[in-house]
C-alpha cells in the first residue's frame, strides 16, 4: 500500500530548453526517513492517499476501490497485487492505514521514483506527454485541450529544461506537501 499511496514534457526528443534554464542540481533528493529507517509519511499524506482511495468518504477501501483508483496507472495489475496491497483484510481504514505507514520499515525504496514510472513507462528518464494525457483522461478529464496540456507540462518543469524529469516531479511533489512551499 506504501507503494500505491505514493501514488501526477518532452520525451526524447531534442526540445530546446526554456528560457533562463537552470543547471540541474548536483545530487538528488533523497527520500525523507523515519526513526526506524523507513520511508518518512506524514499524518497529512497518509489522509491525502487514503481520500484518493474513498473518495466518496465511506471510511474504508477495499479492492473495488483500489481497482477504480489504481488501474489508470496499473492498467495490467492482477488481482492478487490488490488482494497483497489490503494484506489479510477485506478493507481498511484510515487508522489501519496509519498504523501501517507510520513506523514502517521499508527500506531501499523510493516511493517518488515508484511513481514516477507511471508517467514514463519507456524509463526515457522525463514524463511522456502522450502518457500524461491518457491518465487524466482515464481520470475523467477528457477535455484537456493542448493549451491546458502546455500549461500542466510549463508547471511541472522545474528546472525549465522543457521536460519533466524525476527531479521536477519530486520538487512538485514536495511544494504540494502541506506547509511546504514553493523553493526557489
Amino acid at each position: 500500500m506504501a507503494a500505491a499511496a505514493a501514488a501526477a514534457a518532452a520525451s526524447s526528443g531534442g526540445s530546446a530548453p526554456h528560457p533562463g534554464a537552470k543547471a540541474a542540481a548536483a545530487e538528488p533528493a533523497q527520500p525523507r526517513t523515519n526513526a526506524k529507517g523507513g520511508i518518512m509519511v506524514e499524518d497529512s499524506e497518509i489522509e491525502a492517499a487514503f481520500r484518493f482511495f474513498d473518495p466518496e468518504g465511506k471510511g474504508s477501501i477495499n479492492i473495488q476501490d483500489l481497482k477504480k483508483r489504481l488501474q489508470p496507472f496499473y492498467k495490467d495489475m492482477p488481482l492478487a497485487e490488490y488482494k497483497f496491497l489490503l494484506g489479510e483484510a477485506r478493507s481498511m481504514t484510515l487508522k489501519d492505514l496509519k498504523d501501517l505507514l507510520a513506523d514502517n520499515d521499508v527500506a531501499g525504496f523510493d516511493p517518488v521514483a515508484e511513481a514516477f514510472k507511471v508517467y514514463d513507462p519507456s524509463g526515457t528518464g522525463f514524463v511522456q506527454p502522450s502518457v500524461l494525457r491518457d491518465i487524466f483522461k482515464k481520470l475523467g478529464f477528457d477535455d484537456l485541450n493542448d493549451d491546458d496540456m502546455r500549461v500542466l507540462l510549463d508547471t511541472a518543469d522545474g528546472d525549465r529544461d522543457g521536460r519533466i524529469s524525476l527531479e521536477d516531479f519530486r520538487t512538485m511533489l514536495d511544494a504540494a506537501r502541506p506547509g511546504a512551499g514553493i523553493r526557489e
